[in-house]
């Protein structure tokens, strides 16, 4: 399988991590091998106010890519606000998702560290929100106030770590 159809399935595995992690209401057992072992529960959380394409321009996401990026803002399933950044050559790699879970941002973020706590790679990060720390598959959470960022990439995982920093940082600066 070529790099870009691996990082394309990672991508789509963290991010189906990702929106169940943080849409749902009910503890789970922490995720093994990269999957989780049970179905969790949603709930729809209420949609916030903040555009979350504003705290991360399509230019700041380039720079920090390292390739030209459109985004899109959308709303998930989970009736979440996010905002899309893809890449400006039709490829899949890189790709960046970036949702902000508000209300309930500190027990979506508690529930989503106490999945990937106990995964390999799983390592928490000062000086980015309140908390924060990196899945060590793509997904990175921070938390500020009752806000919730939760950031997906696909992307090479040598540069990912560095690049998801620097995205949550620009991010987690401009939520009020």
């Amino acid at each position: 399988m070529d790099n870009q159809k691996k990082y394309a399935r990672i991508f789509l595995l963290t991010l189906t991590l990702t929106l169940t992690a943080c849409s749902s209401s009910t503890t789970s057992t922490p995720p093994s091998s990269g999957a989780v072992s049970k179905s969790l529960s949603s709930t729809v959380a209420a949609p916030a106010t903040l555009d979350v394409c504003a705290l991360v321009s399509a230019d700041e996401m380039a720079k920090i890519v390292g390739q030209a990026m459109t985004l899109q803002p959308k709303t998930l399933q989970t009736g979440i606000p996010a905002c899309n950044y893809k890449n400006g050559t039709g490829n899949p790699i890189p790709a960046v998702t970036i949702a902000i879970h508000k209300p309930n941002g500190k027990s979506t973020y508690t529930m989503a560290q106490t999945m990937y706590k106990k995964t390999a790679g799983y390592q928490e990060v000062s000086g980015i929100g309140e908390q924060a720390f990196d899945s060590n598959d793509g997904a990175f959470y921070a938390v500020k106030g009752d806000s919730c960022l939760d950031v997906v990439i696909t992307q090479d995982p040598k540069i990912r770590f560095d690049q998801l920093k620097q995205i949550a940082t620009i991010a987690i600066g401009r939520i009020p």
